[in-house]
């Protein structure tokens, strides 16, 4: 989060000369950049939101002050592909274009001149696309220098950490900037990136197989000596299991969650993809979506992707709860193909099932202690899964 109390962007910036003039404050940009995320995620309370935009507002005003406001050609703007936060709907556009076109511009865009004359942009990405959309070439800027920057790889993970935790990026963005991260930090998996989420999934299966998926609920939120103790001490068989491992943990994400939810985002249709960010389209309901494969539904790829996105256009507009999704796409599969069984019900569904119908009361009292005692480890078990999945 950007940093609270009485001493305000203005006043850290305060004093300081002309060419450091932003240079000790990387850290503090780093961050703003993150919430700047989130301010396009529209997920920041109204408190949180007055008061980045009143640093945003200081910032700009500082630089403004120290190079003055420039018009830049919108043609020569690039909007900054390295960030994280790639899901930006088009209702978010519009409103921005609404505005811009009933009031004006009211605050300059922050760029940072690039060398050959072009700008990438730090700060204004709804401005700038909204204006390109009203057909405007040119937008009030003010310059950011590159040397008041971090790296990018710093700029990245600060972004990343930020906006993980204050809960504003999509799966599908944490699932790209999980790739990019695992690349970047450990060189020996570039070109291994299509195969990154096996390294996950395959110890999570080993772990479930021995029971131990429990321990991954205090381990993520366990401190740095603590998770390197631990990851030395499970057995890893491959360096990529172990790296992946470190990575997952040191963000304080749980493996699990990330095996389950995250990484199978990224085999999802490129048409699914588009609809989670231009569209929002929520996780679990693209998974359900993305079970509407030409082999599912007995058809050639053209006409699977027609009832796709028929389908998907349908459940943003209609608001459908995951249950309306499902049966949906079930009813789907059944009409075009009905030789293919419904989704079977899951291993809880089935549980309560048989528990429903069991008759304990012929069981003697050492029985019923031996079933009390798996129920107990049972109820356990599924307490650690429902705060894993509620991360």
């Amino acid at each position: 989060m950007v940093k609270t109390g009485t001493t305000g962007l203005r006043d850290r910036l305060a004093g300081v000369q002309v060419s450091q003039e932003v240079h000790h404050l990387k850290e503090e940009i780093v961050i703003l950049q993150a919430e700047l995320i989130a301010l396009r995620s529209g997920k920041l309370s109204s408190d949180e939101e007055t008061r980045l935009n009143e640093e945003v507002q200081q910032l700009t005003t500082e630089l403004g002050n120290r190079s003055g406001t420039h018009k830049v050609s919108l043609d020569k703007v690039d909007l900054d592909v390295n960030q994280p936060r790639e899901t930006i709907t088009d209702s978010m556009i519009t409103e921005r274009a609404n505005s811009l076109r009933r009031h004006g511009q009211l605050t300059p865009i922050i760029v940072i001149p690039q060398m050959d004359g072009r700008y990438l942009l730090f700060e204004g990405e709804l401005r700038t696309r909204a204006a390109r959309s009203l057909g405007w070439t040119k937008l009030d800027a003010v310059f950011l220098a590159i040397e008041d920057l971090p790296s990018p790889e710093e700029t990245f993970r600060g972004q990343v950490v930020t906006s993980i935790h204050s809960q504003r990026l999509h799966d599908l963005d944490i699932a790209k900037a999980l790739i990019r991260l695992a690349t970047s930090e450990y060189p020996n998996m570039k070109g291994q990136e299509s195969i990154i989420p096996n390294f996950l999934n395959t110890p999570i299966r080993r772990m479930q197989r021995d029971n131990a998926l429990s321990q991954l609920a205090d381990i993520r939120i366990a401190d740095a000596e603590i998770q390197k103790l631990w990851i030395e001490g499970i057995g890893f068989k491959a360096m990529e299991e172990r790296q992946i491992f470190e990575l997952i943990l040191g963000l304080q994400l749980n493996p699990v969650t990330v095996n389950t939810n995250i990484f199978p985002l990224l085999k999802l249709t490129d048409d699914l993809k588009e609809a989670i960010q231009t569209l929002g389209l929520e996780s679990s309901k693209s998974r359900e979506l993305n079970r509407l494969t030409p082999n599912n539904l007995k058809l050639d790829e053209p006409k699977a992707t027609k009832i796709r996105k028929k389908l998907t256009q349908q459940v943003i507009e209609q608001h459908l709860s995951l249950t309306e999704v499902k049966a949906k796409v079930n009813q789907l599969i059944q009409q075009h193909n009905p030789k293919q069984k419904s989704q079977k019900a899951t291993v809880s569904e089935q549980l309560i099932e048989v528990l429903k119908g069991t008759d304990c009361s012929l069981d003697s009292a050492d029985d019923l202690t031996k079933l009390l005692s798996v129920l107990n480890s049972k109820v356990l078990e599924i307490e650690n899964l429902i705060n894993i999945v509620q991360l």
